[in-house]
């Protein structure tokens, strides 16, 4: 799994918040709207990059603040990095919008997810819960099993949400319609109470024998 990237220091503003909203359909391309607010007077453009890894590509960016479209670009691909730039024109607020070609592949009965963020070279002054906060639609009877961000939330409109205290450079994580019985949480619970069954039954044995 991808670690986490802090976003490099940069002059001309900080990210406030982030949001990716995406939704699962029956193929392998994934529609993703990354949204943005950033601090009022961030410098007009601002340097972005993708990583694409795993068979991901990034296809059909495009941004807008309200109904107005920004100017963004990227350059061509020469490596797993993207980069590119986004005129913001004073905006603090603004939404990017792409598609994850190959964002979803299946992996037995299930799929196996891989979305990548827009990682803006603007600064975070400070990490704190929600920073970082995303929404994925899943198709009808699947649910997550393992991945990263951990422990996701099934929210009452249907989709899997996590929240962050950073950025992250991807959204990657395992779907399946029938839940996983050993994802490696659920083997550490399963060894932990293994192991406290274990010490309790030897020493209810060890009592019984100094009673005897």
């Amino acid at each position: 799994m991808l670690p986490l990237l802090l976003l490099l220091a940069a002059s001309g503003g900080q990210i406030l918040e982030v949001r990716l909203e995406a939704e699962l359909g029956e193929g392998r391309d994934v529609p993703v709207r990354l949204s943005y607010r950033v601090e009022r007077g961030a410098a007009e453009r601002v340097g972005l990059s993708f990583l694409e890894l795993d068979g991901v590509a990034i296809e059909g960016l495009s941004a807008a603040t309200g109904d107005a479209p920004l100017f963004v670009e990227l350059a061509p691909r020469s490596g797993p990095q993207r980069i590119g730039s986004i005129v913001l024109n004073g905006a603090s607020v603004f939404e990017l919008r792409y598609v994850v070609k190959g964002g979803a592949t299946r992996a037995g009965n299930g799929l196996r997810v891989r979305l990548p963020l827009a990682i803006l070279d603007l600064r975070i002054v400070e990490t704190r819960t929600g920073l970082f906060s995303s929404a994925v639609a899943l198709p009808d009877g699947y649910s997550v099993v393992d991945g990263f961000p951990s422990h996701p939330v099934a929210g009452p409109d249907g989709a899997t949400h996590w929240e962050l205290p950073l950025v992250p450079t991807f959204v990657a994580f395992r779907a399946s319609p029938e839940a996983a019985l050993l994802t490696p949480p659920r083997v550490a619970t399963a060894a932990v109470v293994a192991l406290l069954l274990a010490v309790g039954f030897m020493g209810v044995r060890r009592a019984r024998a100094m009673s005897a």
